[in-house]
């Protein structure tokens, strides 16, 4: 029983929680809107898993002030992710109206 014990100590720790106990987050780099009010980036969370989802998150840069919004891309589609500085995943423009951008995906 000792040794049970012992060897259960040792199984749990060695087990990876990222994924269905912690969140796992893959994200694009940091860009800034070509108005400079917003940086913003993608976060894909937990993706090639059952439970994945994507955010963007923004922060405005005059006040700081940061959000998460929950996006809706089929993150079950996703294949193969090339992370780089150069590659975005994502673009977010000005339209044209007031405070309103336009998220494209690439």
């Amino acid at each position: 029983m000792i040794l049970f014990l012992i060897f259960s100590v040792f199984l749990i720790q060695s087990v990876n929680t990222q994924g269905w106990l912690t969140e796992k987050i893959t994200s694009d780099p940091l860009k800034i809107t070509s108005d400079e009010k917003y940086e913003y980036r993608i976060d894909l969370i937990n993706v090639y898993q059952i439970n994945s989802r994507a955010r963007l998150y923004i922060r405005n840069v005059s006040t700081g002030e940061e959000m998460n919004i929950a996006i809706d891309i089929q993150t079950d589609k996703i294949a193969t992710l090339m992370i780089s500085e150069d590659i975005d995943w994502v673009i977010m423009e000005p339209s044209g109206v007031s405070d309103r951008y336009i998220l494209y995906t690439t």
